[in-house]
C-alpha cells in the first residue's frame, strides 16, 4: 500500500490525491497509469498519473467519483491508498 500525502477536493465529485510512490515517480513516463483498488479484493480502477515529483517521490492522481463504490474512496479521509505494487501498470516500468 502507498501513503496518501495530501487530498484536495476540486469539486463535489472530483478530488486530487498526492501519493507517496518513489519508484513509480522515478520511472513514470507520459501516458503512464496506476491501477488502484478501493478495497483489497475490489474492482481494479486504472487512473492516469497527472503529475509526478521524482525528487519528492510523489505522484498526483485526479479522481472523479461516478459510481457509488468510487465515491466511498473519494470522500473518506484515509491516509493510506489502496494500491499495491502488483497493481501498478507494466507500462510504468516500475518493478
Amino acid at each position: 500500500m502507498f501513503r496518501i500525502i495530501a487530498k484536495e477536493d476540486l469539486a463535489s465529485t472530483d478530488s486530487k490525491f498526492i501519493i507517496h510512490a518513489p519508484l513509480v515517480a522515478r520511472k513514470r513516463k507520459a501516458g503512464s497509469f496506476v491501477v488502484v483498488r478501493i478495497i483489497e479484493n475490489g474492482e481494479r480502477i486504472p487512473l492516469t498519473i497527472v503529475d509526478s515529483k521524482s525528487a519528492k517521490g510523489t505522484i498526483t492522481l485526479i479522481v472523479q467519483a461516478i459510481r457509488e463504490d468510487n465515491q466511498i474512496d473519494v470522500h473518506q479521509e484515509s491516509r493510506r491508498s489502496s494500491g499495491s505494487r502488483s497493481g501498478l501498470s507494466r507500462k510504468s516500468n516500475a518493478r
